[in-house]
């Protein structure tokens, strides 16, 4: 990780540089509510720019250049964590753009050129942003096991020159 903070709550994260982290440059996990806004950031050439599992509730992402990554945003769910599920971020006024860097250390999910992910979180917000040239897709909406995403809106966004610009994904065992 670049900037991990986990289990954390009432901060800011803002003005910095995070690259060549293994997971995440910027991390954000386990709070509920989170209390926390990253913004004016670079993240790149990570596995993922920024990552928030189970980041719920008054979590805002604003205003970063999250480029150059394996995969530029994920918004998830993920049983090995506590306060299941995610919901209720704010992803706002981001370039999410070529996140399809091989020189950059593997995914754990095997993820690459997508600019967004979001896996089995709710009730999301994503407006304003730029998202351009990732060769796979620009944003992927899926399930986590048994965590459906349900109410995520789009809202406001530019799609340019990705492999898709919006994908749905399931398991067969989940319920979406």
């Amino acid at each position: 990780y670049g900037i991990y903070a986990f289990s954390a709550q009432n901060g800011v994260i803002e003005h910095s540089y995070a690259s060549g982290g293994a997971d995440s440059g910027i991390y954000v996990g386990q709070c509920k509510p989170c209390n926390i806004v990253v913004r004016d950031n670079v993240a790149e050439l990570n596995a993922v720019g920024y990552e928030g599992t189970n980041a719920s509730e008054d979590m805002y992402v604003v205003g970063n250049r999250l480029v150059g990554n394996r995969v530029g945003l994920t918004t998830n769910s993920d049983h090995q964590e506590k306060l299941l599920p995610q919901k209720g971020s704010v992803i706002a006024g981001n370039l999410i753009a070529a996140n399809q860097q091989t020189a950059t250390p593997e995914q754990a999910d095997g993820g690459w050129g997508i600019g967004v992910g979001i896996d089995g979180g709710s009730d999301n917000r994503f407006v304003r942003n730029c998202i351009a040239g990732n060769r796979k897709a620009g944003l992927v909406i899926t399930a986590t096991a048994d965590i459906p995403p349900v109410g995520n809106q789009i809202v406001d966004n530019t799609f340019t020159g990705n492999g898709v610009d919006v994908g749905w994904t399931f398991p067969t065992a989940t319920r979406g």
